[in-house]
């Protein structure tokens, strides 16, 4: 078997301090607390010291690479990846993108005849802890978590980090709600701030062209949003913003939008269960969507 493993070096101290100082121990460390397991892969959350400063960590590890991810890596003419070392990968791709997502700052990877047999990487917390799927929902009284602005500020974000993937010819089947993470910002400031949004649980990313890829990112995205609370109108901000084009004229907009979305169907919350079929990007003659056209997209 062959061993590869990688420390940054500003956290080498940390982890050995929290006693991983090695591939085994990493693999055999029973340290911090358990977050999740699903059959031969785990992850636990660790908290350290870096610099003076308490930090908190995920370790992810793979216990044992599933025979079908190998088959599945092969038939589709990809060299054999663990998903740890993928996700780190995808990790330091994201960050040189500029797109915010978790910081990866270790992995480790056993081989047995140049395919991978165990493997772990440790990511940094992001700074956010509620997911986008809480935010989108109403309190228990039936009051929004968000303002209207608040939404429509959110909407033009995701779109233009999903953007921003796709333009990179990166496709995510995680892509759900649940997986992006945010920071409500103090209501007291801008009218429009900053929205702190981070990507989490990247390991199945991927580099693609496919345009069926990209389309399922953006229903899988779409369908995860609690049930009846995504408009017609926010689904038209969101393509507008993914296209790029929110200062363009109307039917410019509806140019774009119709190229890059003038085909896709997702199943309606309402009717899935009776197979009935919404089409949530079509711009048709331009005002399906948003029912008077341009007027209902305005008030940015």
């Amino acid at each position: 078997m062959t061993t590869g493993m990688h420390i940054e070096e500003r956290y080498v101290a940390a982890l050995s301090a929290a006693g991983l100082k090695d591939f085994q121990s990493v693999m055999e460390t029973r340290a911090g607390t358990p977050v999740s397991v699903h059959g031969d892969r785990s992850t636990i959350r660790l908290r350290v010291v870096v610099d003076g400063d308490p930090r908190e960590l995920y370790l992810k590890r793979t216990l044992r690479h599933a025979i079908t991810g190998l088959v599945r890596d092969l038939l589709f003419g990809r060299r054999p990846q663990a998903r740890p070392v993928r996700e780190y990968a995808i990790c330091k791709r994201l960050s040189s993108l500029g797109v915010p997502a978790m910081k990866a700052i270790a992995w480790g990877q056993r081989k047995r005849w140049l395919l991978p047999r165990q493997a772990f990487v440790v990511v940094e917390a992001v700074p956010a802890r509620t997911s986008l799927e809480k935010a989108w929902r109403e309190r228990a009284d039936g009051t929004p978590r968000l303002a209207l602005l608040e939404k429509r500020q959110v909407i033009r974000t995701v779109a233009g980090i999903v953007a921003r993937l796709h333009g990179a010819d990166l496709r995510w089947p995680d892509l759900v709600s649940k997986h992006i993470l945010l920071n409500v910002p103090d209501r007291s400031g801008s009218p429009k701030p900053e929205w702190d949004l981070h990507l989490i649980d990247l390991e199945r990313m991927e580099t693609s062209r496919s345009e069926k890829s990209r389309q399922r990112d953006l229903v899988k995205l779409l369908t995860s949003m609690p049930a009846g609370s995504v408009s017609r109108t926010d689904r038209l901000r969101f393509a507008v913003a993914y296209c790029g084009c929110e200062d363009a004229s109307w039917p410019d907009r509806r140019a774009a939008i119709s190229r890059q979305f003038g085909q896709m169907a997702v199943p309606n919350h309402a009717t899935a269960a009776s197979g009935g079929l919404q089409y949530v990007f079509s711009v048709g003659n331009g005002s399906d969507l948003v029912g008077t056209g341009p007027d209902r997209v305005g008030g940015r």
